[in-house]
């Protein structure tokens, strides 16, 4: 029996009319769009920043669909009271002063009475179990308890079909499990159709009936999952094979003839098919990587420190930490460890209650979570200009981020992964010596993440990341720290740091830790099944 069509897309192309300086600049987002989305399914739409993603998401809801110029058509046989939407910015729907309040919103708009507020409230909060942040103002929560707050507003209306726009960006590894787990039983429990953009295929490839794969405004591959994975690794582009989830490429590096693995499991069973396999070689780089000195001079250090919101309880407490100029240091641990508190106390934000945080560094530059909050000026172009600027590095950085097409926009009406790219090179241009950087891939494709993490190299700065991102944070940090319960529990070199975690590591280390520990990167599984 054919599945049902919800939406049907049909020829569609979409323009933007940007007004710029004076002039009217269009942008072609969407080229020859034709789509159709079955009840009952979950469909993931891959691509690069910029190809379309989010503009064909928000097509998909008349209330949110951008206004330009449209061609074709979008029939949908679902009322658009039915279908909600969560943007990947959870702070743009979060709009009162208590989480509570934002709960009701949607449900105040759709003039649902009192008690079927109440009564739905109830459930969905139970449900999720978030009853602790109900009388929170949404500004205290973490960015992931933002996402888990926007995700329980917008299901009060009881959908039909869900858009999500990269729902686990903000989420730790934990947190991005129990959200997908929570995805899994709203489509198969309550057959809530769903639709979602994500730069993190790893996390929710395993969900996914479709994929839409999507480049420069056009649809290049859809169909069942493991035949778009399939195509993907066929096309010898290693910019599009960045696009498949880790777990996936490396199961087709290993046998291109077999369907591609989509779990860590199912890798962990192919393989021993193909054993004995040879041991991974560290290329110099790495091993100098991995080298942590006890010797070398600090930026940083930092004793006995305490900080608390308030009259809250302490977000850090009794911590200790040192950072060596020039490493590549990432903090990682779950919503609400006190990540984003250390960085703002690193970066002199915020000043500690007790102890003392002692700083070596003369320029520093901080890329907060809001990236709103950053930008004081009209256009990107003035945000990056100033006096004595390097007109050199100005123009190399333009083109290796992309940046030309956005320079005269506004700020605010760039998408999130645009802000990230222009924040990050206004702060390159200032030459820096110390770079803080909190949750700086969430909205970046993986090539985009290769060429930041290069450019942060060149600068030689200090680099200090709070992120949940584990495959960037095991391919270039140097050191990695766990926050938990706002102390450091343990500091490892990036290597033993994900050899030794069994939760928060690679998918390729837990597809092969109990085979060979030492594998922990995608380039290691080349090495030792006989390289590229």
């Amino acid at each position: 029996m054919a599945p049902k069509t919800l939406i049907s897309i049909k020829d569609m192309g979409f323009t933007y009319e940007n007004y710029i300086q004076g002039k009217t600049r269009n942008k072609v987002a969407l080229t020859d769009i034709n789509l159709d989305i079955y009840e009952g399914e979950i469909l993931l739409v891959m691509g690069p920043s910029g190809c379309g993603k989010t503009t064909l998401l928000r097509s998909l809801k008349k209330e949110a669909a951008p206004y330009g110029i449209v061609t074709g058509s979008v029939e949908s046989i679902t009322d658009s009271s039915k279908i909600s939407i969560v943007f990947s910015n959870p702070e743009t729907q979060l709009v009162t002063t208590t989480v509570l309040s934002d709960l009701a919103l949607a449900m105040e708009n759709l003039g649902y009475d009192p008690y079927t507020q109440k009564k739905r409230m109830s459930e969905t909060v139970s449900y999720f179990g978030i009853e602790d942040l109900l009388h929170r103002h949404p500004d205290t929560l973490s960015g992931g308890q933002k996402q888990i707050v926007s995700l329980c507003s917008s299901l009060m209306v009881h959908p039909e079909i869900l858009l999500l726009d990269e729902p686990i960006s903000q989420l730790d590894p934990i947190s991005a499990l129990e959200f997908t787990d929570v995805l899994r039983r709203l489509n198969e429990e309550l057959g809530i159709t769903i639709v979602m953009t994500e730069h993190r295929p790893d996390d929710v490839i395993s969900l996914a009936n479709r994929i839409v794969y999507m480049e420069r405004s056009k649809i290049v591959f859809q169909g069942d999952t493991r035949d778009v994975l399939k195509n993907l690794w066929e096309t010898d582009s290693s910019s599009i094979r960045d696009f498949l989830p880790v777990v996936s490429k490396c199961s087709l590096l290993i046998d291109k003839d077999i369907p591609a693995c989509i779990t860590p499991k199912e890798l962990k069973l192919m393989i021993k098919d193909y054993m004995p396999i040879n041991k991974p070689v560290l290329k110099e780089e790495d091993k100098e990587k991995d080298t942590v000195s006890e010797s070398s001079e600090k930026a940083v250090r930092i004793r006995e420190l305490f900080f608390a919101y308030g009259k809250e309880k302490y977000a850090i407490r009794n911590l200790d930490l040192d950072i060596d100029k020039g490493e590549f240091l990432c903090i990682m641990g779950s919503n609400g460890s006190g990540k984003s508190t250390l960085l703002k106390i690193i970066s002199g934000i915020l000043k500690p209650h007790i102890g003392k945080a002692k700083t070596s560094y003369s320029k520093i530059q901080y890329m907060p979570q809001d990236l709103n909050s950053f930008f004081t000026e009209d256009t990107v172009h003035e945000q990056m200009s100033f006096k004595d600027m390097d007109e050199d590095l100005y123009l190399s950085l333009t083109e290796k981020l992309y940046l030309k097409e956005i320079l005269y926009k506004h700020p605010y009406d760039l998408s999130a992964g645009e802000q990230q790219k222009a924040v990050l090179a206004c702060m390159l241009l200032k030459k820096p010596d110390f770079i803080i950087l909190d949750e700086p891939t969430k909205s970046m494709d993986p090539s985009l993440k290769r060429v930041i993490s290069q450019l942060l190299k060149q600068s030689e700065a200090t680099v200090v990341c709070a992120t949940h991102d584990l495959e960037f944070a095991a391919n270039y940090a140097s050191r990695c720290v766990m926050l938990f319960n706002g102390e450091i529990a343990y500091s490892m070199d990036a290597r033993s740091f994900f050899k030794e975690n069994r939760y928060y590591t690679t998918s390729v280390n837990r597809a092969f830790n109990q085979i060979n520990a030492d594998m922990v990167l995608y380039e290691d599984v080349e090495n030792a099944f006989g390289g590229k």
